[in-house]
């Protein structure tokens, strides 16, 4: 089972665009900044909030309270 929660490793890229006018002035600058997550095995009995079988981090009213 894959946790919802917990990253194994997140990946940030930020590309960065200038383009010039005659002169040599910046006249536009472009941001893109991108996000890769890469996500962990449950480690179920590990965790701090599993409980009875089953993740209970997010408490939906379901009986893990």
């Amino acid at each position: 089972m894959i946790c919802p929660y917990n990253r194994k490793a997140e990946k940030q890229v930020l590309q960065v665009t200038n383009e010039y006018d005659d002169d040599g002035r910046n006249n536009n600058t472009q941001q893109i900044t991108q996000w890769t997550y890469t996500m962990m095995e449950c480690s179920q009995e590990g965790c701090a909030v599993w409980r009875d079988g089953r993740c209970c981090y997010y408490v939906d009213g379901t009986g893990c309270e």
